[in-house]
């Protein structure tokens, strides 16, 4: 089954949260039950809860590396800001801007390394190794005053969901 990246992620990444249908519409068309092993008609249940900030850091990830088996050449126009479409309900329009202006120069600087790191198994000492590499440079792209909790799991989802809006997301 092939799957149109950007329609699909369109979808979940809408501003607004997707109702209690459309989860479950996302759900089976990812096929999240044949995916999670469960056994329908068994007799047995399995719930799990994943925030959506989380799914789509992992959504977003997936789709960058459906799209690209090797790291990306940034191309010769590139500018180094991407217009961005993140809700700002939970959080202030500065913090959101913010944490998407320091996306971009990340991909923007350390394509190479930000592909790397999304490459190493989740939770491995090579996924920490990537991160620490990439530290520097997220320090070089924060904004004065601009705090966050760097851990190699927050910076694996800000280099997903830059690298999927720099190169496998088609329209901008």
């Amino acid at each position: 089954m092939e799957i149109d990246t950007d329609v699909q992620l369109g979808v979940i990444f809408r501003e607004d949260k997707p109702d209690r249908m459309e989860q479950a519409k996302l759900a089976k068309m990812y096929r999240v039950e044949e995916c999670l092993g469960i056994a329908s008609g068994a007799g047995r249940t399995m719930q799990s809860r994943i925030s959506a900030t989380r799914f789509r850091s992992m959504m977003a990830e997936e789709a960058y590396l459906a799209s690209h088996k090797r790291p990306p050449v940034l191309s010769g126009n590139a500018e180094k800001s991407l217009p961005r479409f993140h809700s700002k309900d939970a959080v202030s329009a500065a913090t959101v801007d913010g944490m998407a202006a320091l996306v971009d120069c990340l991909t923007f600087t350390e394509a190479e390394k930000a592909d790397a790191l999304l490459r190493t198994p989740p939770g491995s000492s090579d996924e920490r190794s990537a991160a620490i590499a990439l530290a520097p440079t997220l320090g070089s792209c924060m904004t004065q005053g601009q705090t966050f909790k760097m851990t190699p799991l927050t910076i694996r989802a800000l280099v997903a969901d830059g690298m999927w809006a720099r190169y496998a997301r088609t329209t901008h």
